[in-house]
């Protein structure tokens, strides 16, 4: 059986939308509120995560050991890296119910603007306008050209981070310590230079084994089962809208 591949594409953007609803409080009691429940959206990030890495591993299977321990580590690695930005999402929320300061509201927003997203995460429709952090709606991720230049950027927010000290202990107190920021920060440093890039190669469709099958089968239908609930959150929260709208295909 072949499958479009751009499937793997909305996987990414609907676990994206999961992952940032379910560690955003407000976002979640909303969702919870509408009947949701959180087992919805961790089963969206759960099978999603699979679909995503069955991807990785099919499109390196000739590539030999070196490039397929690269591709898991840079898997691996992204996954770590949009949950410490979840976190820091909350965070955000944190301090502005506290009254933090305007300027460390406005750095954690350029953090949060300077988001990135995997290569293949969904871009944004030609001439939209990018949604502002500050105003509270869902950051519009960019979209390296390399798996170098995410590596890179991932190891830039990562050293932002840990030089802003004065959100330390909110981080902390969301399992996010400076320890943990370090070893992101070094485990995108040791991948560089060893994530070969393919060129001249854009195949529209790939043939899938029957453990993806399911693996996507299941995916869209627990995506279609919570669509309506998703789409209801959208309408009382912008940031929600985008990330849905995102993850609609």
């Amino acid at each position: 059986m072949a499958i479009e591949k751009s499937y793997h594409l909305v996987a990414a953007a609907r676990v994206r939308a999961a992952t940032q609803i379910q560690e955003t409080p407000d976002l979640l009691a909303r969702y919870v509120d509408l009947g949701g429940l959180t087992s919805d959206l961790e089963s969206i990030r759960e099978v999603g995560h699979q679909i995503e890495a069955l991807g990785t591993a099919d499109s390196l299977a000739a590539e030999g050991d070196a490039a397929r321990d690269a591709a898991t580590a840079l898997h691996a690695l992204q996954r770590e890296y949009s949950a410490v930005l979840a976190v820091l999402h909350a965070v955000r929320g944190d301090l502005q119910l506290k009254n933090a300061s305007p300027d460390v509201v406005k750095r954690i927003d350029d953090v949060i603007a300077n988001e990135v997203a995997s290569p293949a995460a969904i871009a944004p429709a030609a001439g939209a306008a990018p949604a502002s952090a500050a105003k509270g709606k869902a950051p519009a991720l960019r979209r390296p050209v390399t798996k170098e230049g995410l590596r890179g950027e991932i190891e830039k927010d990562a050293a932002a981070l840990l030089d802003f000290k004065e959100i330390h202990e909110a981080l902390q107190n969301r399992k996010v310590p400076p320890a943990r920021l370090e070893k992101l920060k070094k485990a995108a440093q040791a991948l560089a230079g060893k994530l070969a890039e393919k060129t001249g190669k854009k195949p529209a469709v790939k043939t899938v084994s029957p453990v993806e099958q399911d693996l996507i089968a299941r995916h869209r239908e627990r995506w279609r089962s919570c669509s309506r609930l998703l789409v209801a959150l959208g309408r009382k929260d912008e940031r929600a809208r985008m990330l849905v709208l995102e993850g609609t295909a």
